[in-house]
């Protein structure tokens, strides 16, 4: 761990039909992939321009399988760890449990 402060993105693998389903719906799952992997990618590039001494990149992916893909995808910057599944506030709630459990003493997701 570089710090005791981490800073958590959720993020899906970009895989046609499983990001942004409700755009897709008007302009179709290849424009919602890629408008989904371009969003995703500048996130990623703009918190690895911040000091990762002050702080820790992970990524809580959609679920194990997902693990290895946003690994090699995000790059070895990022702990890369499964979401929990359920409600949003059930897998913020458990991914800050994780992080705190792991000695970080603040979180930003």
């Amino acid at each position: 761990m570089s710090a005791d402060c981490a800073v958590i993105i959720f993020a899906k693998y970009p895989q046609k039909g499983n990001v942004k389903t409700r755009l897709a719906k008007d302009r179709g799952e290849d424009f919602a992939t890629e408008f989904y992997r371009t969003c995703a990618e500048h996130l990623f590039s703009e918190v690895l321009k911040l000091n990762n001494k002050i702080f820790t990149p992970i990524i809580f992916c959609y679920g194990k399988n997902e693990v290895e893909m946003v690994s090699g995808w995000a790059g070895k910057e990022f702990i890369v760890k499964p979401q929990i599944h359920g409600e949003l506030g059930d897998r913020m709630s458990a991914s800050l449990r994780e992080i705190f459990s792991k000695d970080f003493l603040k979180a930003v997701i």
